[in-house]
């Protein structure tokens, strides 16, 4: 009984390591296919000879790519503002601010 016992914990291991390995190979396969579907779109817009060529596969290729919201190179929430306000003051009727 005792053998049994102390065996468990190295199977539970063993099926731990194992699943951890077939989760790690099909993310790795799922992003390197996405890469190649996302690789093959690239090189159609390189390859396009008119632009109706070049926007389907621009389209194709950005209904594919991840949306992101946040960008680390700048500030997206103070950009937003900034281009509200002189929406904003224009509405109100303030040109003086809107140049300034």
């Amino acid at each position: 009984m005792q053998a049994s016992v102390s065996s468990r914990p190295q199977g539970i291991i063993a099926m731990v390591t194992v699943i951890a390995f077939l989760l790690e190979r099909f993310t790795n396969v799922k992003s390197q296919a996405e890469s190649a579907y996302r690789r093959k779109w690239r090189n159609k817009m390189r390859s396009a000879v008119t632009y109706e060529e070049w926007s389907h596969a621009a389209k194709m290729l950005d209904k594919e790519t991840p949306k992101t919201r946040e960008c680390s190179l700048y500030d997206e929430e103070l950009v937003r503002k900034r281009l509200q306000e002189p929406k904003h003051r224009r509405r109100q009727g303030c040109l003086r601010d809107i140049i300034f």
